[in-house]
């Protein structure tokens, strides 16, 4: 997030959070009128990630996945067992661990981390 507003600032229009911006603390939420803009509409965790274009880790109080252990995450998870919301949001932390791999390579990844 804090790349693209250093590169785009004030100087592009503000898009519409969805299908556009998608907060990883959605999952853990239990009213997502707010993401979806209206009461009427039903959520569904698992069409909302296929629709969303970019996923910001924000998660409050979970530190950013950079910095926390899976033993933290997993206190952290949506409550319910086999719900689509703890599907995704445990696949995005997983997704993100596999790329950090892939991109920095498996001696960057910390043993915490790995779980």
């Amino acid at each position: 997030m804090e790349i693209i507003n250093a590169l785009y600032g004030n100087s592009c229009a503000v898009l519409p959070h969805r299908p556009y911006n998608l907060l990883t603390g959605e999952f853990r939420s239990a009213d997502h009128t707010g993401y979806l803009g209206s009461k009427g509409e039903i959520w569904d965790a698992e069409s909302v990630m296929q629709e969303a274009k970019y996923v910001h880790f924000s998660d409050w109080p979970l530190p950013k996945p950079w910095l926390h252990d899976k033993v933290i995450e997993k206190e952290m998870a949506p409550t319910c067992d086999k719900c689509a919301e703890k599907r995704v949001w445990l696949w995005l932390y997983e997704d993100f661990r596999e790329r950090r791999k892939n991109v920095c390579g498996p001696d960057f990844v910390n043993q915490e981390q790995q779980g």
